[in-house]
């Protein structure tokens, strides 16, 4: 049996599960999670009040349910 004969019933199993996300996103993560073309992008969007953050010292964290609610009609 070749390895990857070995992996598919792993592969298959892992694509019916939910992508799990983190509750805390750092802003990279949060800028791909809401699809931004930049980290810039997303500070530009906390400058102008439209995105909430945390802010722990210089660095932001972002709440996984703050962008949810962002891409919901």
């Amino acid at each position: 049996m070749s390895a990857a004969e070995k992996l598919l019933p792993v592969a298959l199993s892992m694509a019916n599960e939910p992508m799990r996300t983190p509750e805390w996103m750092t802003a990279a993560e949060a800028a791909s999670y809401l699809r931004l073309p930049s980290v810039k992008a997303l500070y530009t969007r906390v400058a102008r009040g439209q995105v909430k953050a945390l802010r722990l010292g210089r660095r932001m964290r972002f709440r996984r349910r703050d962008l949810d609610a962002l891409m919901r009609p």
